[in-house]
């Protein structure tokens, strides 16, 4: 894909962003310092990280990733609720010319490892509370490297990194990764309804035509001030390609809701939208 919306002058620019690390460079370019992501703070305050912000970290999770194995073509798998570095981890991932595999953390064991055999994943990025199914998922399936654990968390076993206190003892040089359009960057799994889930691989030129038709059908809607919600889990069809990732084609702020300790509720999510101006 060479054309990207320019949500500035209403019109499309020829750019040449075949990639989803490609776009994310063209879009911190564009955007610099405006804010991008949206995240619940102390109570009534919502705080802001900028297209450039959630690029230096991205290059800072995809080094760690980088040094602990993962290379390009890899899958990684994903247990985590939505999260700001669950997030910005996928494009440190995508840097790497991987692909990003988000599970349904809820699922049961025997439905994970199927999503995990059948998906080749070598990797798996998780929340604090997946680690212990993280752990099962990976003395089940000896094709799953290292676990990579988003929280900071204390004598973690061989083989576990935390991504949250993770350091670059020495400089690191990311190789320069050729990645085509037509390598996968998403693999997405239905919901299992009748048989197993069913793994969908989405190439980057799948996932920028599919952002560019999403753009159309909004065309106009959106001003340098909008901010969208997000509200679907990253594992669903629309979670991270329609909301996470489509904000970014935009240049749009994308708010992460204040959720409690179990399922999200309706009025949870008008809270958060109040809040955050969303």
């Amino acid at each position: 894909l060479e054309v990207v919306y320019n949500r500035e002058t209403g019109e499309s620019l020829t750019l040449k962003a075949r990639t989803l690390p490609d776009l994310l460079e063209m879009q911190v370019e564009r955007y610099g310092e405006r804010a991008y992501l949206a995240v619940p703070a102390e109570p009534g305050r919502y705080r802001e990280t900028s297209f450039r912000e959630v690029d230096k970290e991205s290059e800072r999770i995809a080094k760690a990733l980088y040094t602990h194995g993962v290379r390009q073509k890899d899958r990684v798998g994903y247990l985590s609720p939505n999260r700001p570095d669950f997030g910005i981890s996928t494009y440190g991932v995508l840097k790497l010319g991987g692909a990003v595999v988000p599970m349904a953390f809820s699922a049961p064991q025997d439905v994970l490892k199927h999503m995990v055999s059948n998906s080749d994943t070598a990797f798996l990025v998780v929340a604090a509370p997946f680690l212990e199914s993280a752990r099962t998922l990976k003395a089940k399936n000896p094709n799953i490297r290292k676990i990579f654990v988003l929280d900071n968390i204390p004598n973690l076993n061989e083989g576990e990194i935390s991504l949250a206190t993770w350091k670059e003892e020495t400089p690191i040089a990311l190789p320069k990764v050729e990645i085509s359009p037509d390598d996968v960057a998403l693999i997405l799994y239905t919901s299992g309804t009748t048989k197993l889930p069913k793994g969908a691989p989405l190439t980057h030129k799948n996932l920028l035509f599919n952002m560019e038709a999403s753009r159309l059908a909004w065309e106009n809607s959106f001003t340098d001030e909008e901010m969208t919600l997000g509200w679907l889990p990253f594992f669903h069809v629309m979670g991270l390609p329609h909301e996470f990732w489509k904000n970014l084609y935009v240049g749009v702020r994308y708010a992460f809701p204040r959720l409690k300790p179990g399922p999200p509720t309706p009025d949870q999510l008008i809270a958060s939208l109040r809040e955050s101006g969303a």
